[in-house]
């Protein structure tokens, strides 16, 4: 492999492709709109906090980041939606810490008092065993505002819910 081939193949590798293929997916959606995904770092990225209020890299400053950073914004009715999304393929060491992620993602939106918000924990594949996923929704808010723990291809059926639709 030449020197522009090595290089193509090691940026290929560091993008992640699983969470642009979720982005299109999520943006042509019907009930999607104002999508946009969110910068993973800087001064745009967006966090949940202990109060699972949403604060921004600017906003934090130098302060720790107190969660993993939001991937995806979009309104569905009259509702701000955030979404992390994950797709992992097998359990080991950084799976599992990007599970405690997506735990404390809830477990901070679950001290949220305003409304007008949703949080999606989208999960994909392999290493989200039936265990795995009942771990997470049982983190869940079941009354606004709510959150949800769901596969990307079972997400339009939320937001019909949602949006009053099914």
């Amino acid at each position: 492999m030449g020197p522009l081939a090595s290089t193509l193949a090691r940026e290929a590798r560091r993008q992640n492709i699983h969470e642009k293929q979720a982005a299109d997916f999520i943006q042509r959606l019907e009930l999607v709109t104002e999508f946009e995904k969110l910068p993973s770092l800087g001064p745009n990225a967006l966090y949940l906090n202990r109060d699972g209020q949403d604060v921004t890299g600017r906003q934090l400053g130098r302060a720790p980041k107190p969660s993993k950073s939001i991937d995806f914004q979009w309104h569905t009715a009259s509702t701000r939606c955030l979404a992390a999304q994950k797709y992992t393929k097998e359990s080991g060491g950084n799976q599992d810490s990007q599970f405690k992620e997506l735990e404390l993602l809830l477990r901070n939106f679950a001290q949220r008092t305003y409304n007008g918000l949703a949080l999606f924990i989208l999960v994909d594949d392999a290493y989200y065993t039936e265990d795995r996923l009942n771990l997470l929704r049982g983190l869940v808010r079941l009354q606004p505002p709510r959150s949800y723990v769901t596969s990307v291809n079972s997400l339009q059926g939320l937001l019909r819910s949602m949006a009053g639709e099914g």
